[in-house]
């Protein structure tokens, strides 16, 4: 298997942050709303100054391999190929999209996550994906083409590994 780096969008970093400041400009003059919801304003608009930066740093985002697949937005190293059970592909709505990965020994990787990411991981539970899972919005590589090499290195490692497409 050939080493593949997929790296963020740049456009469309940009055009989130674009929308996320008019909206929030537009609350301010709109909207007296309480301090509670300027502090999460706030935390939201740091998040998408560090997605810009993350979207301009050279380093790739995702990186399959032999060894495995790592996703940097995970925080959980490396998923060997060996462990992932099988792979869904799901569609939260026409723009969104995740590719959720079943692991065979989920509480291991889980347990190499931040303790800030955790209720990340709930909150994604609530829409059916499993606790690893890959947002494919906004990265330079196809969704469906992510998932065929996330497919390709699961056979490689181990034939037989069923994908599970919901639309």
């Amino acid at each position: 298997m050939s080493p593949t780096e997929v790296r963020f969008r740049r456009q469309d970093v940009w055009q989130g942050l674009a929308f996320c400041l008019v909206l929030f400009i537009a609350l301010y003059f709109v909207l007296d709303l309480p301090f509670v919801v300027w502090v999460i304003a706030a935390a939201m608009i740091f998040a998408l100054v560090n997605m810009v930066l993350r979207a301009h740093s050279p380093e790739p985002v995702i990186v399959i391999n032999d060894e495995g697949v790592f996703d940097e937005r995970l925080r959980v190293g490396v998923i060997r190929w060996e462990d992932i059970r099988r792979i869904k592909s799901i569609c939260l709505n026409r723009h969104v999209y995740f590719i959720s990965l079943e692991l065979h020994n989920r509480k291991t990787y889980e347990s190499r996550r931040p303790l800030w990411l955790k209720p990340w991981s709930l909150a994604k539970r609530m829409y059916g994906l499993g606790a690893i899972s890959i947002s494919t919005t906004s990265l330079d590589i196809k969704h469906d083409a992510l998932v065929e090499k996330l497919h390709e290195g699961c056979m490689a490692a181990a034939p037989g590994p069923p994908t599970i497409k919901i639309r």
